[in-house]
């Protein structure tokens, strides 16, 4: 495993001098600077738009939207909307009538344009609670929303009004102006009416137009909505195991939920896409409902492994929704170390969660450690070994017996662009049993008396990348020989020094004194050819074990 790096952190300041500059501001008589009022307790303007009936419009009409983001009914008869231009002195209105409950919209139906042919483009409206005839602008203009029927004067009435919306280039608003509207966009008050911090350009948002009356249904300013939280127990499966799902709904009450349904797609782990999820209980048995659902699900064998983000939602007869999924992890069972690594490069099961895997901790390192197999398997060309990477001190000690579980990767050191040949390790893992000791592993022999390595050629089937090549020849290919030892103890007996340590403390030898390499050098030396590239030659390196500085011989 290759050295954590380090990366610190480096903060620049930033100086600025501030320098204060004392301006004599002459304000024009008639100037409207902006006013702020309390926020209304119950009824505001929720949305405003004056394109109607005009080139590409939506909607045939101009309209104005009222809410009641209070929790009482209020009777609003002989109350006025009243409008003027953006700069104007003048102002129209429209009288209402009947009374606004708590929650609810209230339509304003004004004047139509007539841009298709001489008639009204779009759509027609809702049905309005109040039709009026004001012909609004479709950018800039103010809306007042007064109490009493009393015509406003002047061009910044704000202080006479319940509420005020400027929008556009408007010469008077609550603190700063809503945005700009066209023929296709209205003002919408945040959080369907219930935002109001007395500044239209905080509170309104500009999108396409989509008016709301009295059958539209209520928003409890202040409510809960529908939301699920959701879990699996246990929550790390084996194929062939058993978890239960459950979800436990909050409903909404705005208005309070009725009809509730959780559905959740199961087909990663072999389910059904659509499965419902009952209203039972969270331990899957009660006859009452508690407003937990639940689903008991079986893992079949070939289902995905490792982390499985299940798709769940939670919907009511009111049309709201809310996802909630549900966090499972999937593991295949009964590997062994030698399955994992395989007859190739990269392990076959690269990606998957793993379990049972037992082995031997034959070296504990600062990141992790190495994980061996006792006894070891009947077939040389798989190696019966791997690195465990904890990320951290292990926790273990040298000759602990377990069965662990977790995901099987290829690390390669140092990154993809470095070409490096990869790793197999364990990641995230878990330590499910501490087993019966086991001896230490028997060191590999390379040399006599053991596995010879390859004396002359690295690799000669792969197309470029041995990594990807369908040929794996321990007995010929120099590679593929140290893959198939990777991770495990091996034995080097009377090594002889072919190199000096270079600088980074790494010696290169020959096993047996040099016995079968061929092309020595007078002084002991290895001699590198076009036909013979020395895979015999062995590096030790001085990351486990302390080495002396050596020189040839």
């Amino acid at each position: 495993m290759s050295a954590s790096a380090i990366r610190p952190a480096f903060a620049s300041a930033r100086y600025a001098l501030v320098f204060l500059l004392i301006l004599s501001i002459s304000v024009p008589v008639g100037s409207c600077p902006s006013v702020v009022l309390a926020a209304s307790p119950d009824i505001v303007i929720s949305q405003v738009y004056g394109g109607g009936g005009n080139s590409g419009a939506p909607l045939t009409n101009d309209f104005i939207e009222l809410f009641n983001r209070g929790g009482a009914a209020v009777d609003i008869s002989g109350w006025t909307v009243q409008y003027a231009s953006s700069s104007g002195t003048s102002w129209n209105k429209t009288t209402l009538s009947g009374t606004l409950q708590p929650g609810k919209y209230y339509l304003i139906q004004e004047a139509a344009g007539n841009s298709c042919g001489g008639l009204p483009c779009g759509s027609p409206l809702p049905a309005a609670e109040v039709v009026g005839s004001i012909a609004m602008n479709a950018s800039s203009a103010k809306v007042a929303l007064v109490n009493n029927s009393t015509t406003l004067t002047g061009s910044c009435p704000v202080a006479s009004t319940v509420d005020f919306i400027g929008y556009g280039t408007a010469n008077c608003y609550e603190t700063s102006a809503a945005p700009t509207l066209s023929n296709t966009t209205a003002d919408f008050r945040a959080s369907g009416g219930c935002t109001d911090t007395d500044n239209n350009s905080a509170d309104f948002t500009a999108a396409a137009p989509a008016p709301r009356n009295g059958s539209t249904p209520a928003t409890v300013c202040g409510a809960t909505g529908l939301s699920g939280v959701a879990n699996a127990n246990p929550d790390k499966v084996p194929w062939g195991g058993t978890t239960l799902l459950t979800v436990a709904v909050t409903p909404a009450t705005s208005p309070a939920s009725t009809g509730i349904t959780v559905v959740g797609d199961l087909s990663v782990i072999g389910g059904s896409a659509a499965q419902d999820f009952l209203d039972d209980g969270a331990q899957g048995d009660e006859t009452a409902a508690d407003g937990t659902y639940s689903y008991l699900a079986s893992i079949p064998v070939d289902a995905a492994t490792c982390l499985q983000n299940l798709p769940v939602t939670v919907s009511d007869a009111e049309g709201r929704s809310a996802s909630a999924p549900i966090a499972l992890s999937v593991f295949r069972p009964g590997l062994t170390i030698h399955e994992i690594q395989g007859t190739k490069h990269r392990s076959p099961f690269e990606g998957q969660c793993v379990s049972g895997l037992a082995g031997v901790v034959t070296l504990p390192r600062s990141n992790g450690f190495y994980f061996q197999e006792s006894p070891p398997d009947a077939d040389p060309d798989t190696s019966d070994a791997l690195f465990v990477y904890t990320a951290s001190a292990p926790g273990v000690s040298e000759g602990d017996h377990l069965s662990l579980r977790g995901e099987a990767e290829e690390y390669r050191p140092g990154g993809d662009s470095t070409g490096n040949l990869t790793t197999t390790e364990l990641v995230d893992p878990e330590v499910m049993a501490v087993l019966s000791p086991e001896p230490m592993p028997v060191p590999v022999v390379i040399g006599l008396g053991g596995r010879t390595p390859p004396t002359a050629i690295i690799d000669d089937d792969s197309a470029g990348d041995v990594e990807v090549s369908s040929t794996y020849d321990p007995s010929s290919d120099g590679v593929d020989f140290y893959e198939s030892l990777e991770g495990m103890r091996v034995q080097v007996n009377n090594p002889v020094v072919v190199g000096p340590t270079n600088s980074f403390g790494e010696i290169p030898v020959l096993a047996d004194l040099g016995a079968g390499a061929s092309a020595r050098t007078p002084n002991g030396g290895l001699v590198i050819r076009a036909s013979d590239f020395n895979p015999e030659r062995i590096i030790l390196d001085d990351a486990v074990l302390p080495l002396p500085d050596a020189n040839v011989g």
